[in-house]
């Protein structure tokens, strides 16, 4: 009998975060989708860092297109990594997980710039890093508690995003994109972020003054990103010890 999907998803969620910090690669090869850069996951933890609890809680966050975010709640925070289907089978996607590439690391910068400022409610550094200041204006002060929101501002830094591909989809408040043609001929780059909340995909563009994030995009997900993050945060009061980590993307 096939376990249930949620049963085998938070086994596929254990099996990645133990692998990665025993730096086993066969067994990390099992459970995600193939990638030429896996072998580059397996570093040895930083001096001081807070390994796996075996006992660690495990959730699965259901999000649009088939796809979880596996959550893993441990003593250092929440470390996360999205869960789709490669050909039939549950695997996890490792790209957020890779070494941020030098070509990209402006605009992933750019980004979590924007995203700390949101979390702060800081209208001129989103004008800042932003394409238009007049959305950076309307989206002050819709992050609501402010205990939460210093809490994801904190890490924001830190989140980890992934470039989606042409063809790939994200979501746009209700509506479903597809990155194509045109998103390259117009300079655009998707990035694909994860943090406990769950997803958060950002827009960005390089103009004569560095990257900037498509600010409408945003905005039309921000109030989603917000509510998400709002869920897990109750879920941790209504949970004492089930987790110590805001929504983050962190990985510690």
């Amino acid at each position: 009998m096939v376990p249930p999907l949620a049963d085998r998803g938070r086994s596929l969620v254990r099996t990645f975060f133990r692998a990665m910090q025993r730096l086993d690669l066969p067994a990390l090869q099992e459970v995600v989708a193939p990638h030429p850069q896996l072998a580059t996951l397996l570093r040895p933890l930083a001096p001081g860092a807070i390994g796996i609890d075996a006992e660690a809680a495990v959730d699965l966050l259901p999000l649009p297109g088939e796809r979880w975010l596996g959550r893993l709640h441990t003593a250092a925070g929440v470390r996360v990594v999205l869960l789709q289907e490669h050909r039939g089978v549950l695997r996890a996607d490792v790209r957020h997980w890779l070494i941020e590439p030098e070509a990209g690391r402006a605009a992933r910068t750019a980004a979590r710039e924007f995203v700390a400022a949101f979390w702060r409610g800081d209208a001129a550094a989103m004008a800042e890093v932003g394409s238009d200041a007049r959305d950076a204006a309307v989206l002050v002060g819709m992050t609501g508690s402010r205990t939460a929101a210093a809490a994801c501002e904190q890490h924001a830094r830190s989140l980890q995003f992934a470039e989606l591909q042409p063809g790939e989809a994200f979501h746009v408040g209700d509506a479903i994109e597809f990155v194509d043609a045109a998103y390259a001929a117009s300079g655009i780059t998707v990035l694909h972020g994860i943090c406990a909340g769950g997803e958060m995909p950002l827009l960005v563009k390089h103009s004569g003054v560095g990257w900037r994030v498509l600010t409408r995009p945003f905005l039309r997900n921000a109030r989603l990103v917000v509510e998400r993050c709002a869920k897990h945060e109750q879920r941790r009061d209504a949970a004492p010890g089930l987790d110590a980590g805001p929504c983050t993307g962190v990985v510690s």
